[in-house]
């Protein structure tokens, strides 16, 4: 990938926090409904500065969409984005942070048991929005919130749940933009299988190689 590869265009990505802007790990783990302490954060949100950096320089029209589970802490994005600040995540990462996708339950009558429901979350801001024409791309740690029929395709960068978003994701976060903005708008995500496919597990994603 060359360094000047950039894409100007409007970019949403849905992010999660824990397991990608820092590691997943007890130690260094952020928790809004903790007490707050000197020293609190500070571990806390020790990669978003490589995210922002790498958004800044690939895709400069990033807008993100929280997905994380601290969106159910706070009622308005603007409350969680002061939070942020306050831990010391990157200011130029939160302040593109312009929503917040909506929380489902398992008993809701429209959840489908056999999709994720964080996929059906974001599916649901993607429709609500009008995004099905806009590239979006979906950074989590976690798979299980995005298991999915067969013929389901979503473009996820997944990082490492010990380390947090690294260069390695970096790049594929800049490849997936940069080099299939067509292909991963929302439109896109949902592919036939082809009759020559070989069957798949339907708990796993399907994805396609950056």
């Amino acid at each position: 990938m060359k360094a000047t590869t950039v894409y100007t265009k409007l970019v949403y990505i849905f992010l999660d926090f824990d397991g990608v802007l820092h590691s997943d790990d007890p130690e260094v783990l952020a928790d809004p409904k903790r007490p707050k302490h000197r020293g609190e954060y500070r571990f806390a949100f020790h990669q978003s500065g490589l995210l922002e950096f790498t958004l800044q320089r690939h895709a400069p029209n990033t807008r993100i969409i929280v997905s994380s589970t601290w969106r159910t802490i706070f009622e308005t994005v603007e409350d969680l984005r002061c939070e942020l600040l306050g831990a010391g995540c990157n200011a130029g990462l939160v302040s593109r942070m312009v929503g917040m996708t909506p929380v489902f339950s398992e008993d809701d009558a429209h959840v489908d048991p056999t999709i994720g429901i964080r996929l059906q979350e974001i599916l649901a801001y993607v429709k609500t929005h009008d995004l099905n024409d806009v590239p979006c791309l979906i950074v989590d740690d976690d798979y299980m919130g995005f298991r999915g029929k067969k013929g389901l395709f979503f473009p996820t960068v997944v990082p490492d749940a010990a380390v947090g978003f690294s260069f390695k994701d970096a790049e594929e976060t800049a490849r997936w933009i940069t080099e299939y903005a067509d292909e991963i708008k929302p439109k896109e995500w949902f592919w036939p299988l082809q009759n020559n496919e070989a069957p798949k597990d339907e708990t796993e994603p399907d994805r396609v190689a950056a």
